[in-house]
């Protein structure tokens, strides 16, 4: 291999002997004795670890270097050996042992950081060290190769070089209590092969995990029962099922209610059976879209402290018939004229088929006599007067019935207004009935602005006679008359 070249010089002719030099070199490396071109003679002994710098002595002599006439100068060549990746990383101990969370993660390996010894040059690609999983097992059964579970990983200090084994996904006491990972350990250079080279370093690492206590778990953690509104107290609806998934601890679990909107659902404590407490009603407010959703615990008496599950129940309702049909004059407000009717919708909170098609008829007693039912669609009827009615608002009850199996019925009281005339269309004309009160309202208002205004001025005329010396304060009424004017 070229290292460098070294020069001399000789004022002497060169095309003489007096100038024909010749040089010479005795160490390792090799001086081409004409051109002075220095290359290495050996690579055994350039180990920068044992000699990292050579310094030659190099000498230069004319004569063509005959010893016992000539001429000869030195010089120092300074050789510096770079580093090259001939030395593998290797394990200051062959086995750790550690500890490490169950769920944890995120967190390492209790135990002393995995370390290497390296003879290149620090901090060259050629020391700096990467760590692998090639092989494990859990609770001791081997892998064959890595970590399969990808639960593990090793972290490295670049500074340092030392590695620290951590968890990546969280692990469970109950499927494996230790685990046992073999690490291997290799430069981020190539290695350079030799006859020497040692083969990959590797240590096993023995890691025990730490039972915690975990929250007992539903089977299922969402049921779905249905439910028909209006059951008996005390139904059965359904039975919660939990386990706990501590295994290694005998803890015994207890059942209690977390959310359970009005108090309608009791759960036995021990046997996690779910029963009525109170009326289930579809048309509640604490019922969206006919489900009625409850949350339950589950909580073991584990030590340091107890652990708890949850779990979501809903009652999927069915309608049943337990609402009886409303009624209203439609729209809201709207007058019959005397010889006319009023529209009456009718609506129901159960679904169908216990709301519509509903019946309607006229009760017996108040109104009855003065009006006739119409049905005119699933929803409505027309309520027509049997002769002219006065004005003024009129009382008229009416059943109406639902279509529910059976049917179910109400008597809703009903107030109509009739107004005094109507036009041609079957309108309450403008200015009749509530019309005509409007204008007596305004008209009054009209004259008690006007008294007040009247009364401003007789305090202004009272107050301006004061001021012209009327001591008396009176004043006749042809003199109020004229002030007025």
């Amino acid at each position: 291999t070229f290292v460098m070249r070294v020069e001399a010089s000789d004022l002497d002719d060169p095309l003489t002997p007096h100038g024909a030099l010749r040089y010479d070199i005795h160490s390792l490396f090799h001086i081409d004795r004409r051109t002075g071109i220095i290359t290495t003679r050996t690579v055994v002994g350039l180990d920068r670890e044992r000699v990292a710098r050579f310094s030659l002595v190099v000498m230069a002599s004319d004569m063509e270097g005959d010893a016992r006439i000539s001429l000869s100068t030195t010089a120092t060549a300074i050789i510096t050996i770079t580093d090259i990746n001939d030395h593998a990383p290797e394990f200051t101990s062959r086995t750790w042992t550690g500890t490490v969370r169950e769920n944890a993660v995120g967190v390492p390996v209790t135990m002393a950081l995995l370390s290497v010894i390296d003879a290149d040059e620090v901090g060259t690609a050629a020391w700096r060290v990467r760590y692998s999983l090639r092989g494990g097992g859990a609770g001791g059964a081997a892998w064959g190769a890595g970590d399969p579970q990808d639960l593990f990983a090793v972290e490295t200090d670049p500074a340092t070089n030392d590695g620290r084994i951590v968890v990546v996904k969280p692990l469970d006491f109950e499927m494996a209590s230790s685990y046992k990972l073999i690490v291997v350990v290799d430069n981020e250079e190539p290695s350079v092969k030799s006859a020497w080279t040692p083969p990959q370093s590797t240590a096993t690492v023995h890691g025990d995990v730490e039972d915690e206590n975990e929250a007992p778990l539903f089977e299922p953690r969402l049921q779905q029962v249905r439910l028909s509104e209006g059951v008996a107290l005390g139904s059965v609806v359904t039975t919660l099922v939990a386990r706990d998934p501590d295994s290694a601890q005998k803890q015994s679990l207890r059942y209690g209610k977390l959310r359970v909107p009005g108090d309608w659902l009791e759960v036995d404590a021990v046997s996690g059976v779910v029963s009525t407490a109170a009326e289930i009603d579809r048309e509640s407010p604490l019922v969206r879209d006919s489900v009625y959703t409850a949350t339950f615990l589950a909580t073991d008496n584990g030590s340091p402290a107890s652990a708890s599950g949850t779990s979501t129940l809903r009652l999927l309702l069915s309608d049943v018939n337990d609402n009886a049909p409303t009624a209203a004059v439609w729209p809201p407000g709207a007058a019959a004229c005397p010889h006319g009717g009023v529209t009456v919708m009718a609506a129901d909170e159960d679904q169908d088929p216990n709301g519509r098609p509903f019946r309607f008829q006229l009760a017996p007693g108040v109104g009855g006599d003065k009006w006739k039912v119409r049905q005119v669609d699933a929803n409505s009827s027309q309520l027509l007067a049997r002769s002219p009615l006065p004005e003024g608002l009129h009382w008229v009850e009416l059943v109406v019935w639902d279509s529910g199996t059976p049917p179910l019925g109400a008597v809703r009281r009903l107030q109509v207004p009739v107004c005094a005339a109507c036009d041609h269309r079957g309108l309450c004309r403008r200015g009749d009935g509530a019309g005509a009160s409007a204008v007596a309202v305004a008209t009054i208002v009209v004259l008690v602005i006007l008294l007040g205004l009247l009364g401003s001025l007789l305090l202004a005329v009272a107050f301006k006679r004061r001021r012209h010396g009327d001591k008396a304060g009176r004043w006749s009424l042809a003199e109020l008359h004229g002030d007025l004017t």
